[in-house]
């Protein structure tokens, strides 16, 4: 079992050194946080029904 965090579809590290995973995870530009624990990120300072538009949450190809 693992958390939803966990970073998939990797081939094996065949080199003698660490590599950077990025996980992204996206949401609708004009979703608002509903107060639920949230996996991916620390909801300090977040409003309930408040548009996710900190700079934690960047507008993607707008």
């Amino acid at each position: 079992m693992h958390d939803i965090l966990t970073v998939h579809g990797a081939g094996p590290n065949l080199t003698d050194r660490p590599r950077w995973a990025y996980l992204l995870v996206l949401h609708p530009q004009d979703a608002c946080w509903n107060g639920a624990q949230p996996e991916a990120f620390d909801p300090a300072g977040m409003v309930l029904n408040q548009w996710l538009d900190d700079g934690r949450f960047p507008v993607l190809g707008g």
